[in-house]
């Protein structure tokens, strides 16, 4: 029987330059290079090992992002009980439900650096004491005293009560409370910086106490908490920095 040409199939035993590689016989050296070559361009196959290497990588990459997805939903409700949906939903540090320590400082905008030196939770008494045209406060109200220190460290100067009219705080009852002007009345215990209009120059530090009069109910639950600054441009505010008050 004749052999054949492994690349064209036409019988080998006449032609001149016949050559033999392997166990295959070709009819010319074109020829033997025609099949080199098809045989490299030809897609390698795989046996049932690599598909299985295949298919469990796959299966691992879903379930990865699976528990990324799932750590990101959680990170997000961070609160349980009858309490859940009454705080913020972020954990960041400054947010309401992960606010700033007592005594720790944080930026709040506009230049100014924040810190929380002291709490008079039931402060009635003793602002009533120092101007006695200070009003006290309806049935179930109370005066919550705090004491600040407040750090410029924008360019130029300042003056604190720029930064007082975005001072606010709030309890469990949701309710906002305001330490600007005479919330508490025209004086407050000294250094007072509810009524101060004192130039702060870039690198100095004011402190002194500011007033909220709130309900007697949300005294324990009350937090600090700078508004972001007014945006002229979308008449919002930016994020709000928040601080614990014990």
């Amino acid at each position: 029987m004749g052999r054949r040409c492994a690349n064209c199939g036409r019988f080998v035993a006449d032609a001149e330059d016949r050559r033999r590689e392997g166990r295959h016989w070709f009819c010319s050296q074109s020829c033997f290079l025609q099949r080199a070559a098809s045989l490299r361009s030809a897609p390698r196959r795989r046996g049932p090992a690599w598909r299985i290497v295949k298919w469990t990588g796959g299966v691992v990459a879903l379930l990865f992002l699976a528990l990324v997805v799932a750590a990101l939903a959680g990170l997000g409700d961070t609160n349980t009980g009858k309490d859940k949906g009454k705080w913020s939903a972020s954990s960041r540090l400054g947010s309401r439900a992960n606010p700033v320590r007592f005594r720790y400082a944080a930026a709040v905008g506009e230049g100014w650096r924040l810190r929380v030196l002291g709490v008079t939770r039931n402060a009635t008494r003793r602002v009533r004491a120092v101007y006695s045209y200070n009003e006290a406060p309806e049935a179930g109200g109370q005066d919550y005293l705090v004491r600040v220190a407040a750090t410029y460290v924008g360019g130029g100067s300042s003056t604190f009560s720029d930064l007082n009219g975005r001072l606010k705080a709030m309890g469990r009852h949701q309710a906002i409370y305001e330490s600007f002007g005479s919330a508490c009345g025209g004086k407050l215990p000294s250094p007072d910086l509810s009524h101060s209009y004192t130039k702060v120059f870039s690198g100095h530090t004011v402190s002194g106490n500011i007033c909220f009069q709130i309900a007697s109910n949300d005294a324990r639950s009350l937090r600090l908490f700078v508004a972001g600054p007014l945006s002229l441009r979308t008449l919002t505010r930016g994020r709000q920095v928040w601080f614990a008050l014990s």
